[in-house]
């Protein structure tokens, strides 16, 4: 086949492309083409993706800030490997714990005398890890009231106006009573 005629082949069918989120394989004509040149499977596996970034570089961030450090710096391995540990939470989860707790941390930054980078870490995420499960049982609690919410139906003012004024049907008993 010539180079023309295979560029007319796979024109029909869409190029193969490999979801950058998932791995998966489909065709570019079905995948979802992110601004970026990345290709995803739909659109909200885009956004899930980028909102996990998203969460992610704030959460990094966040952390570099109660340590002191700026751009550029290197970041405590220790840190990476606290996360890895808390992984089954999700970056959303640890992040919201920062929040939640970051009087604490930054307290404990500010007067605790540590040797080194790597004992200032350490205790920052213990911090974290102290108050993590109670963080974690608040979000699934506010999620669980949220679907258990019931969703409320709305009326028209015509349905209001005509509530108890729809004709009954009565049930015509004349065949049972005799012709007589």
């Amino acid at each position: 086949m010539t180079g023309a005629r295979m560029a007319k082949s796979h024109g029909s069918k869409g190029q193969r492309v490999r979801c950058a989120e998932t791995g998966e394989y489909g065709s570019s004509l079905v995948f979802f083409k992110a601004p970026d040149g990345h290709y995803y499977k739909d659109e909200g596996t885009y956004k899930s993706h980028t909102k996990r970034v998203e969460t992610r570089k704030e959460l990094m961030d966040v952390i570099a800030h109660h340590l002191g450090y700026t751009p550029g710096m290197v970041f405590p391995t220790i840190v990476t490997k606290y996360l890895k540990d808390l992984s089954f939470y999700g970056d959303d989860v640890i992040l919201e714990t920062f929040k939640r707790y970051c009087g604490d941390v930054d307290l404990a930054m500010r007067t605790k005398k540590f040797d080194s980078d790597q004992q200032r870490s350490a205790y920052m995420m213990g911090i974290i890890r102290g108050h993590i499960n109670d963080v974690y049982k608040d979000i699934e609690r506010m999620k669980g009231a949220q679907e258990r919410r019931p969703t409320q139906e709305v009326v028209s003012p015509s349905d209001i106006v005509s509530i108890g004024t729809s004709p009954h049907k009565h049930k015509d008993i004349s065949s049972f009573l005799d012709d007589e």
